[in-house]
């Protein structure tokens, strides 16, 4: 084993950890149809998603003022037949699906650099490790 890869098994350990650490991806449950101002919110622009949330929270403010002033009932603002805190929801849970799936790649990533930087002889004890444990 030579000297760099006692670093590289380092690194694959805290990446390994991380991934642990990431637990299982997030599921996309959506309560609203999933389409919003325009925005599709299966999409993948995460920008896209805070300007919706932002114009949501502004129309919600603006229709509480206009019932105030204007004297009338309270009832919750309702878009596209959904409540704001539905919309907020899956827009959340969208951006929480997102941030998982980010931080996956990048872990996938950096674990497929570290493996490209092995040594033959770390990798040869690695296989050995992977088949004596499929063996039990």
């Amino acid at each position: 084993m030579n000297k760099n890869d006692a670093k590289i098994k380092e690194l694959l350990k805290k990446v390994e950890d991380q991934k642990a650490g990431l637990g299982v991806k997030p599921r996309i449950s959506l309560i609203t149809n999933g389409v919003l101002s325009g925005v599709n919110l299966n999409t993948q622009n995460r920008t896209g998603l805070i300007t919706v949330y932002s114009e949501l929270i502004q129309h919600t403010e603006a229709f509480n003022q206009a019932i105030q002033e204007l004297g009338e009932p309270t009832e919750e603002y309702k878009v596209g037949g959904y409540t704001v805190s539905e919309w907020k929801q899956d827009i959340k849970n969208r951006i929480e699906y997102l941030r998982w799936s980010e931080k996956k790649a990048k872990l996938d990533k950096t674990e497929a650099q570290l493996k490209a930087l092995v040594s033959e002889e770390l990798r040869t004890e690695g296989a050995l490790a992977d088949l004596e444990k499929d063996l039990g």
